[in-house]
């Protein structure tokens, strides 16, 4: 669901020309991506811990804690990195969103 959520915000700010008028008005781009990756960092890693507090004591009883959360993390941090990707190829967020959802369906990640 935060995929679909995350390349639909990146395909929007580019569909709404903000990027450009925040651009326009002297911020760095670096500022920009760093500001969308670290606003997801925060969320997915909220996500990760507290899938990994409900799995360690169910589903994985015999993982370590860490371990988990290190697991689950590097997922979330991949699909940030994948959001960032495939909003490259999107002008429309309305497409963008039914195709990512679509792709990640499809993946078998559903």
């Amino acid at each position: 669901m935060y995929l679909f959520l995350h390349g639909t915000d990146l395909v929007y700010e580019k569909e709404s020309r903000s990027k450009e008028l925040m651009l326009s008005m002297g911020l760095p781009s670096f500022v920009l991506a760093l500001s969308w990756l670290l606003t997801y960092i925060v969320i997915f890693i909220i996500i990760a811990v507290a899938a990994t507090l409900l799995f360690a004591n169910t589903m994985f009883e015999g993982a370590s804690f860490t371990l988990l959360l290190c697991f689950f993390a590097a997922y979330c941090l991949s699909t940030i990195s994948l959001c960032f990707l495939l909003s490259v190829f999107f002008s429309s967020a309305k497409l963008a969103g039914a195709s990512i959802l679509v792709w990640h369906c499809a993946s078998g990640q559903c």
